[in-house]
């Protein structure tokens, strides 16, 4: 899984917002504090809005907020409103092989699968980790025990 700078750079923006749940934070208040451009990150807030994610408030000490509270807000909302999900079920529609020899052919498919279970443990944790959670050290820790157990007991023995 490789996360983008807009993932990244959103995620960091809104947990400026988590931080900071009274009072509206302006565009150059939230740029100044994670060093990037002002339009970079209007830019941004204007996916996360669009996402219902964060509101803008409008007026001399308006800015944004979030729509919801750090607890009702997880890591999967924030990453799906700049990219969508992870795997996309025509994936492997946008990557044919060679005629009846490739393995996307028909209805069995061993790397579509792959990729759908990754995508549902992926999914999985960061549908489970809050804007909360992250702001609290030691709280996504709990949020990856359960996922951890999974991958250490149903760890497929290794073929030599």
């Amino acid at each position: 899984m490789k996360i983008s700078s807009q993932e990244e750079y959103g995620l960091r923006c809104i947990l400026q917002l988590a931080r900071e749940r009274t009072e509206p934070l302006s565009l150059a208040e939230i740029a100044g504090r994670e060093g990037l451009s002002s339009a970079y990150v209007a830019k941004l807030m204007g996916q996360m809005r669009d996402a219902g994610l964060v509101e803008a408030v409008r007026g001399r000490s308006g800015g944004y907020t979030l729509a919801r509270s750090p607890e009702e807000i997880n890591v999967h909302e924030v990453l799906t409103a700049f990219s969508g999900q992870l795997f996309q079920g025509s994936f492997c529609d946008e990557h044919p092989g060679a005629g009846e020899t490739c393995v996307h052919q028909g209805s069995l498919c061993n790397i579509k699968s792959l990729w759908g279970v990754l995508d549902g443990l992926i999914g999985t944790v960061l549908s489970r980790t809050s804007l909360a959670d992250l702001l609290c050290f030691g709280r996504v820790e709990k949020v990856f025990e359960e996922p951890r157990r999974l991958l250490v007991a149903g760890s497929p023995p290794r073929s030599s």
